[in-house]
């Protein structure tokens, strides 16, 4: 399918057992839990379904999306109709499962360049 105002698009990615590093060197805080300066998440499975850029923005259907990093965190089941860009991440119709919690709703993750600004985090209550 193409639609004009889409600079980029994909009907449909399959992630099977796929793994992500990062590695942030000369880092030296020793955080409790996952170290986001020194990532390991394996096991990444998951279906993305309508994928496409517009402008900055990346817009994806995540369906049964799951991981474990290496810290113990494991996600079984992340559920979302995504939004990502460079001012805003925003995860409508959410669903994130884990062994010992489930949540459901919605995410709105505000960024600026403007220093006075804030950064904010909106967790609504409904998907």
């Amino acid at each position: 399918m193409c639609i004009r105002d889409r600079d980029l698009s994909f009907e449909n990615i399959k992630l099977s057992n796929v793994s992500f590093k990062r590695w942030i060197e000369g880092d030296t805080l020793s955080p409790v839990g996952i170290n986001f300066s020194d990532l390991a998440i394996s096991e990444i499975n998951g279906d993305m379904k309508n994928m496409y850029f517009s402008g900055d923005s990346l817009f994806v259907d995540i369906n049964k999306l799951s991981f474990k990093e290496k810290s113990g965190f494991k996600v079984e089941d992340f559920r979302s109709k995504a939004k990502i860009a460079s001012d805003q991440m925003r995860f409508n119709a959410l669903h994130i499962k884990s062994p010992n919690t489930e949540i459901n709703g919605s995410c709105l993750l505000n960024t600026s360049d403007d220093a006075d600004e804030q950064k904010s985090v909106d967790l609504g209550g409904r998907g």
